[in-house]
């Protein structure tokens, strides 16, 4: 009796392990070939630096992020970015930067675009980014 329970449990074992490797399989990364999308990662980063009568106006920042594009056309775009600006004087001896302003967040975007390249699309996220007011 002890050897038929055995054998049953050790068959019930083996089932439940060849379910649960299916199931892995299932839901794998293939998941977005079922869905016709197209993925990737970007990063980016920008430093102006413009002379004034008082100094220099400094803009810079950096970003990074994932897109994704769909079949039907749309894409999806989220951006992680940090800006800072700022001005730079000089008096003499001393360099300080003074009115200077911070921002990071998180910038979204979905849209028709089409299919664009990883270049074009860290371009379309610099130019939101740099047109967004700080």
């Amino acid at each position: 009796m002890n050897k038929l329970l055995a054998l049953l449990l050790v068959a019930l074992l083996v089932c439940q392990a060849t379910a649960f490797s299916f199931r892995l399989s299932d839901s794998g990364e293939d998941s977005g070939e079922d869905k016709g999308e197209d993925q990737g990662e970007f990063s980016g980063s920008w430093y102006e630096q413009v002379n004034t009568d008082q100094g220099e106006a400094v803009d810079q920042g950096e970003y990074h992020g994932n897109y994704f594009f769909y079949d039907n056309g749309e894409i999806n775009i989220t951006a992680f970015y940090q800006k800072s600006s700022y001005n730079r004087e000089d008096h003499g001896e001393y360099i300080y930067d003074s009115d200077k302003l911070y921002d990071n967040g998180e910038l979204l975007h979905v849209g028709q675009a089409g299919h664009l390249s990883k270049e074009q699309v860290s371009n379309l996220v610099l130019k939101r980014l740099r047109n967004k007011s700080n």
